[in-house]
């Protein structure tokens, strides 16, 4: 069972990470899942897509929480029907959640050389020189950093590059203090970045 990574960090926030190895059937016959995720899961099309589903899924059971509590706004963004708050996370290979009493944001991404040429659209001057601009895994810190900060504020047309500001990034990638203005407001945010080889994620919480 790959869960790769299972811990605790401030505030009472616990994230867990699945590296995807196992096949389709594997989940299929190790969950039981709701009528709900059932329709869901109909409606993707690729293997790929619904091993990432159903690995949330599993992840949701491992942290001891029950499917029937799992549901979705209209707009999409996964809910807990108790006291706590989910974000959910996937990308190829990998799947993740973070749960907290607080709002909480989380973002994983693979490698993709296709940064380099879209970070002009999310990445502001002074984040370019908090980090090497030429660096792939930089730069997919940055906008891991950004899309944790989006699910956690909740604030529609939020834009990425000039709304949502990393303030500092830690040497060792692992921390940074993120600021978001919208209508004259600041709010601020503190992340905890996970870097490895293949995959980065980033766990936001409100830092107020």
């Amino acid at each position: 069972m790959p869960v790769i990574v299972q811990k605790s960090i401030s505030n009472n926030i616990s994230f867990s990470i699945w590296s995807i190895e196992e096949s389709l059937d594997f989940f299929l016959s190790n969950l039981r899942l709701t009528k709900n995720c059932e329709v869901r899961l109909d409606k993707l099309r690729s293997d790929e897509m619904k091993k990432q589903f159903l690995a949330v899924r599993k992840l949701i059971q491992l942290n001891g929480i029950s499917l029937d509590i799992l549901h979705y706004s209209p707009e999409g963004i996964p809910l807990l029907k108790n006291e706590k708050n989910i974000s959910i996370s996937h990308t190829k290979g990998f799947s993740s959640i973070a749960i907290s009493p607080k709002p909480v944001g989380i973002d994983i991404q693979d490698f993709r050389d296709k940064i380099l040429n879209i970070s002009k659209k999310f990445i502001n001057s002074k984040e370019r020189d908090l980090i090497d601009p030429s660096s792939i895994k930089e730069l997919t810190l940055v906008w891991c950093i950004k899309e944790a900060t989006y699910k956690v504020i909740r604030k529609p047309d939020l834009d990425f590059k000039n709304e949502i500001k990393i303030q500092s990034i830690s040497n060792n990638l692992s921390h940074s203090i993120i600021e978001v203005e919208k209508l004259g407001k600041k709010y601020f945010f503190e992340s905890f970045n996970i870097t490895e080889s293949d995959y980065i994620c980033s766990i936001v919480q409100s830092n107020e």
